[in-house]
């Protein structure tokens, strides 16, 4: 309910996560915050977070590789150094932002999360 009072949609799901190789995915169930945005932005290629070494992938921040590189202010930085709680994932997509967790924590963990939204929501 939290989450939805911050407008994410929460939805129980699957993620798919590559293997360190990025040659074996696996399927993890996971539930997800989903923050859309008004318009979908153009010519944009999805970016892919995660909070382990995937060969190929870049370190952005202590603990987060990407799948492409992406330039980041230090809000941003510190919010996903911060982030109180394990996640398997984060997508950003011309449609939105996704981030995949077990949602345990607090009401604080939520509005973490809430806030890191948000923040990679304005990225570009």
């Amino acid at each position: 309910m939290r989450a939805r009072k911050h407008g994410i949609q929460v939805q129980l799901t699957q993620v798919t996560l590559p293997d360190k190789w990025d040659k074996v995915t696996t399927k993890q169930a996971a539930c997800a915050y989903h923050l859309h945005r008004d318009k979908p932005l153009k010519d944009f290629t999805q970016i892919n977070l995660y909070p382990f070494e995937v060969w190929k992938h870049e370190l952005l921040v202590s603990g987060w590789y990407v799948s492409a590189p992406m330039a980041i202010e230090q809000e941003l930085r510190e919010a996903l150094e911060q982030i109180p709680v394990p996640l398997f994932a984060i997508e950003i997509k011309a449609e939105g932002v996704s981030l995949y967790w077990k949602e345990q924590g607090s009401q604080e963990t939520v509005d973490h999360l809430a806030n890191v939204l948000r923040l990679l929501l304005a990225w570009r």
